[in-house]
């Protein structure tokens, strides 16, 4: 088969005659139709993630049928994934005609998504079920979502606001579009007025700005969370360190929780992607939008990964035939 292969020196290559994987009792093979080029992929390919096994497949997320074995349940379905801390790290990934999945990991794709929009849920979608579960966000919280014109704040916001958790959503981000504009206020001021005085129950920041993330901190409520994904490593960034009033911390009884979709197992994520599907099917979510994404062929990812480490901004979706 057709495979891209990280060797562990930040590079990748395409082979044309890969070995077609073999399954073993309890998985299947999913023949993969298309596959995004996420940032942590080429984290992972740089060497960002320590377990991370080359040579490797890289490629988290996927959508595509199951082919093997006849006697599945789930031959001949289109199924949708992403991986928990094994798939791309030590097991081959997504970015390959055929990925092999454990059968108790399937999630049946949304049927009013094309495949290439599905592969485009896995991460971003997953990731922002994990800040808003691991916040403890309830109907009726007030979310302030930073970077929520990106792909992870964007879909925290839709998820959010959704019957699936019934909040009220405020927006962060650069101009005056968003509820909060983090050029005009970086203190994120804006939040404070907008709830009274209050300020928000839950704080998500997905930008990785440690600055945000501490403006972010000191809008919060009392009994307030806040929920990171990143430190901005992901973009070159290494600081980590934020300074943290205690008092306030123990007095207002506030909360920081790290959310990191690599340490939830691809069974968990597939029951995410599980409930998800309904949200998407009934109209509640809206599809990835396609649009974004640059369509290219297994040949072209390794010219893909140079290009996305040397700073370009463009999104590749991998389609396969």
């Amino acid at each position: 088969m057709k495979a891209t292969i990280a060797t562990g020196d930040k590079k990748v290559s395409f082979d044309a005659s890969r070995a077609k994987p073999t399954i073993q009792p309890g998985e299947v093979l999913v023949k993969v139709r298309a596959s995004p080029i996420n940032p942590s992929d080429l984290l992972n390919i740089n060497g960002g993630f320590p377990t991370t096994k080359f040579p490797v497949i890289p490629g988290r997320d996927y959508a595509g049928e199951v082919v093997e074995p006849t006697s599945s349940a789930w031959h001949g379905k289109h199924v949708y994934g992403t991986s928990g801390p094994d798939l791309s790290i030590t097991r081959d990934g997504t970015h390959a005609e055929y990925v092999v999945i454990p059968e108790d990991a399937l999630a049946e794709a949304p049927t009013n998504m094309e495949l290439s929009q599905a592969s485009m849920v896995g991460t971003p979608w997953t990731t922002a079920w994990l800040t808003l579960q691991r916040a403890g966000a309830k109907a009726g919280d007030t979310v302030l979502v930073t970077g929520a014109g990106g792909g992870v704040g964007s879909a925290v916001v839709q998820l959010a606001k959704s019957k699936l958790w019934r909040c009220r959503v405020l927006t962060a981000g650069r101009g005056s579009k968003y509820d909060v504009d983090v050029t005009a206020h970086p203190d994120l001021s804006t939040a404070k007025e907008l709830t009274d005085g209050k300020g928000p129950d839950v704080v998500v920041d997905t930008t990785g700005d440690l600055n945000l993330a501490a403006a972010g901190l000191k809008v919060l409520s009392k009994h307030g969370r806040l929920s990171i994904i990143t430190t901005g490593a992901s973009r070159g960034s290494t600081e980590t360190t934020v300074t943290v009033d205690f008092k306030d911390l123990y007095r207002l009884e506030h909360s920081i929780v790290g959310c990191n979709s690599f340490e939830h197992s691809m069974q968990e994520m597939a029951s995410f992607l599980t409930k998800l599907k309904e949200g998407f099917e009934s109209g509640e979510l809206p599809a990835p939008d396609v649009s974004r994404f640059e369509n290219i062929g297994i040949e072209g990812v390794a010219d893909a990964y140079r290009d996305m480490g040397s700073g370009s901004k463009k999104h590749y979706l991998v389609v396969l035939d």
